[in-house]
């Protein structure tokens, strides 16, 4: 049987790569991320048009 590549746990059959465990840790990460990075672009996106409209 397969390990978890993360934490070497017995995956479960329907298991990929990963337990259900590391999976959601991974994807909580991903959120966290996305959560930080967007309100960022959406800040420069608008300073770069006000920016452009007094052009």
């Amino acid at each position: 049987m397969q390990n978890c590549k993360k934490c070497q746990r017995e995956l479960m059959p329907g298991e990929i790569d990963k337990c259900p465990a590391c999976e959601s840790e991974a994807s909580h990460k991903w959120k966290k991320v996305t959560e930080v990075i967007v309100p960022i672009a959406i800040g420069a996106v608008a300073i770069g048009v006000k920016l452009l409209k007094k052009k």
